[in-house]
């Protein structure tokens, strides 16, 4: 039990924030070992998302329209 105090203390000190980062963490390596959070129960599609892993698999992010364009700098080595 004393290092859970322990745990919980520096947790107590640390800002807003850090607090913030600190849960994702946590949140991250509760689906990277598979742990099932006791606090928090999900619902399917929220599972289903957390499974998804790897590239452009964060939440949020968009590709622009010409993604897939050359550079303006390299337009010169594309050219056949």
């Amino acid at each position: 039990m004393e290092n859970n105090q322990f745990i919980a203390q520096q947790i107590n000190q640390l800002p807003q924030k850090a607090k913030e980062e600190l849960q994702l963490f946590m949140e991250f390596l509760f689906s990277k070992y598979d742990i099932n959070s006791k606090q928090e129960i999900q619902s399917e599609s929220e599972q289903e998302n957390k499974k998804r892993t790897g590239f452009g698999s964060w939440k949020g992010i968009q590709l622009s329209d010409d993604f897939d364009e050359p550079l303006e700098d390299l337009k010169e080595f594309c050219k056949k």
